[in-house]
């Protein structure tokens, strides 16, 4: 048996999730069950504990004890049937327990896109709306999708390193569909350039300027994204990005091409004044009825050297005045 752990890296936070007590064979564990199958989570190794991992485990035999006492508490009182409870139901219940944990997971991934690809003051909010005088099928989804895609094109044959998120939602008025972005232009682009680029219908644009409005428009997307999620989304994308976003870091201590830096990396979060906090621990079982802890954990301690800096849009030569 083995303990094993995986950072998850931002520019704004690292998140630990540890595994106690796992098998030899605990990549392959992973893959199949944690994984959904993904052919990610391959060549295992069994690196000793450090004193950082020590650390960070010494509170897990705790949490878990503790579970023991609450599960054996719960299975000693006697449960109730609900006589109106009936497979179909449960099946309702489940799927809707399962969606709204993929919203939170959308909502989490399009905040962590956003906060790693955009810096004050390159970054606008620009708000993208349909004309149905102009425009036919303002209320169709995937018209309106290729509509923007174009959008984009046109931007991009007009700039360089041009990133974007966008989340979209219907207009309480039209029932039409209408479109929040942030994107990396700076306080020289004007909403007349986009406007003309739009010309589906009204543009309104401004730079931000400070963090805590950055941090006011990024959850405005996501609020949006939650107006018509229920509704209108399922099966569908929560919102639309551009390819080549900066991405979260990860390191996993069971690969070989990974482990020291894992280590490495964990090390200095323990050893800085971020010290890992508790979000939640959990008993599970693996495929031979072996019981292995999970716990996570979160630290803002941040190593920039592993990001890239924010790209800003640049117009291209053949489009700057002479």
């Amino acid at each position: 048996m083995a303990d094993h752990f995986k950072l998850d890296m931002t520019n704004r936070s690292t998140r630990i999730t540890i595994f106690k007590d796992v098998s030899d064979n605990f990549a392959e564990e992973y893959r199949e069950i944690l994984s959904g199958g993904s052919n990610q989570e391959t060549n295992a190794t069994n690196e000793p504990m450090t004193p950082a991992m020590e650390t960070v485990f010494s509170e897990i035999g705790k949490a878990k004890s503790e579970e023991a006492e609450i599960s054996a508490d719960a299975d000693a009182k006697p449960k109730r049937k609900s006589p109106n409870t009936d497979n179909g139901e449960l099946a309702r219940k489940y799927a809707v327990y399962n969606y709204k944990k993929r919203l939170n997971r959308r909502s989490e991934q399009f905040r962590t896109d956003a906060y790693m690809n955009f810096k004050v003051p390159n970054v606008q909010f620009v708000t993208l709306t349909f004309d149905p005088r102009t425009f036919e099928g303002a209320n169709d989804l995937d018209i309106c999708h290729n509509a923007f895609k174009k959008f984009i094109q046109r931007i991009r044959y007009d700039y360089d390193n041009f990133v974007y998120v966008a989340s979209f939602s219907r207009q309480k008025e039209t029932n039409n569909w209408h479109y929040h972005m942030l994107c990396n232009f700076d306080t020289e682009v004007r909403n007349k350039y986009i406007q003309d680029k739009w010309s589906y219908g009204m543009v309104e644009s401004s730079p931000i300027t400070s963090n805590s409005e950055l941090q006011s428009c990024i959850s405005y997307c996501i609020d949006n994204m939650y107006e018509v999620a229920w509704n209108d989304l399922h099966a569908e994308k929560g919102y639309l990005k551009s390819k080549g976003l900066i991405k979260r870091v990860t390191y996993r201590s069971w690969k070989d091409d990974e482990a020291d830096d894992a280590y490495f990396y964990l090390s200095q979060i323990i050893n800085s004044t971020d010290k890992p906090l508790d979000q939640s621990s959990k008993s599970v079982t693996n495929l031979f009825d072996q019981e292995v802890m999970i716990s996570k954990k979160i630290s803002h301690k941040v190593f920039p050297e592993l990001f890239d800096n924010a790209k800003v849009a640049t117009l291209k030569k053949r489009n700057k005045k002479k």
